[in-house]
């Protein structure tokens, strides 16, 4: 079935009403037509079966039948992302999202290939919003990830203390793997630090030590920044402790 975005402002009284862009998706290209069944979500978690009554101008408007449970992801966990091109970061933001990535957080690195003024690049959050909504209609997720304003490492790691697990995946880690350290409590947030292309400075490591965090292998081979991001999401949410 069919799921669309609805805010929940437009929640009112046991009915809804889909915004343009949302109402033109169903009824042109999903061609629904009154009477017919729909999956709705928030973004804020909640999840309904509706059913489309009628247009109101370029929208429509139905009614809520009944809440759906909605899926979860196994752990919360929090991707802080060495900067790189703009490709890469929008194909971790959608398959990541795709993976239940719980909030992207793009930081500036020391090897970072693009270094763009932060105020030009959240410019560009509304397009980066707009592909976390599409990526969660594709996967059936109900709650759409939070994404942070672009930080510096120092920045990111005094985030990142607030609570929780501190880990990076660093090609030069040989002793210790991502079992080791996935916490037994599947409530417990995990701070996932991945480098740029050209992977962390030593320095960097040293100040991700010196907060708490600590490094984990991906095994033997250099994977791409983009590539280790979801190798390193899939195994800590997909691995029981």
């Amino acid at each position: 079935m069919p799921q669309f975005f609805v805010s929940k402002g437009a929640l009112r009284s046991g009915t809804f009403l889909l915004d343009p862009s949302e109402s033109s998706h169903a009824g042109s290209s999903r061609r629904l037509k009154p009477l017919d069944l729909l999956q709705l979500f928030d973004g804020e978690g909640g999840r309904y079966l509706a059913r489309f009554e009628r247009w109101v101008g370029n929208k429509i408007q139905g009614r809520l039948l009944n809440s759906l449970e909605a899926p979860r992801p196994a752990r919360p966990i929090r991707l802080y992302w060495g900067l790189g091109k703009a490709k890469k970061w929008e194909f971790v933001l959608e398959a990541g999202c795709e993976l239940g990535a719980q909030a992207f957080i793009p930081v500036l690195m020391e090897r970072s290939i693009r270094r763009p003024e932060a105020a030009s690049f959240n410019q560009k959050k509304k397009r980066w919003d707009s592909l976390l909504l599409q990526a969660c209609k594709r996967c059936n997720r109900a709650e759409r990830p939070a994404l942070e304003d672009l930080q510096s490492l120092p920045e990111a790691l005094h985030r990142a203390q607030v609570g929780g697990v501190l880990l990076a995946a660093w090609e030069k880690e040989t002793r210790t793997s991502w079992r080791a350290l996935l916490p037994k409590d599947v409530s417990t947030p995990i701070h996932l630090f991945i480098g740029p292309e050209g992977g962390f400075s030593d320095a960097e490591i040293g100040r991700i030590r010196a907060a708490g965090g600590r490094t984990f292998s991906l095994g033997p081979y250099n994977l791409r920044t983009e590539l280790a991001a979801l190798v390193a999401m899939a195994l800590l949410l997909h691995t029981h402790a």
